[in-house]
């Protein structure tokens, strides 16, 4: 099981690689498309002295866009510490000595690091590692309804369960 987890984390830690690139490689449009959106809307803005209806719509278009940047940025803000919470409250009760440990800490750019009894960033072991990966995937949000056919599902993120639920649960990736 705790092999299979390992795996499952260097496939996701793959994954996620993948994305970054691919959300690195739309960087310089976005900033090159928001330059134009910019230039365009101040434009607008000196020719609205003749045109009302053009400098309100420019107006407009600036306010969605600053709108929709700081909602994306509260939102991303807000998941992240929520995730943390939870991943640090589930890693707390996967340990052996959870006095030990604050729990986790998702920064800005989402590393994560585990945090001593004193607030401080500490280094874990492999197994370390495996724990913090399944605190994460347990806590992570779940649209999934729950899994009929087990006693206990999947999606409750409940620790004290885990490994019985691995032998009752139908969903794909677990043994029946």
């Amino acid at each position: 099981m705790i092999r299979q987890l390992g795996e499952e984390q260097d496939q996701l830690e793959r994954v996620i690689e993948q994305y970054e690139q691919s959300l690195r490689g739309f960087k310089p449009k976005q900033d090159q498309i928001n330059k134009q959106q910019d230039k365009l809307a101040g434009i607008l803005r000196r020719m609205g002295g003749a045109q009302p209806a053009l400098a309100a719509e420019a107006f407009f278009f600036e306010y969605v866009g600053t709108l929709l940047t700081r909602t994306i940025e509260r939102y991303q803000e807000r998941t992240r510490s929520e995730v943390e919470k939870a991943a640090s409250e589930m890693f707390v009760k996967l340990v052996h000595d959870p006095q030990a440990y604050q729990g986790l800490r998702i920064s800005r750019d989402y590393r994560v690091d585990l945090v001593g009894q004193w607030g401080e960033a500490i280094k874990t072991s492999e197994g370390g590692k495996q724990l913090i990966a399944l605190s994460l995937i347990l806590s992570a949000p779940s649209s999934e309804p729950p899994c009929a056919a087990a006693p206990w599902c999947w999606t409750a993120r409940s620790p004290d369960s885990i490994w019985s639920t691995a032998q009752t649960c139908s969903r794909p990736g677990f043994p029946s």
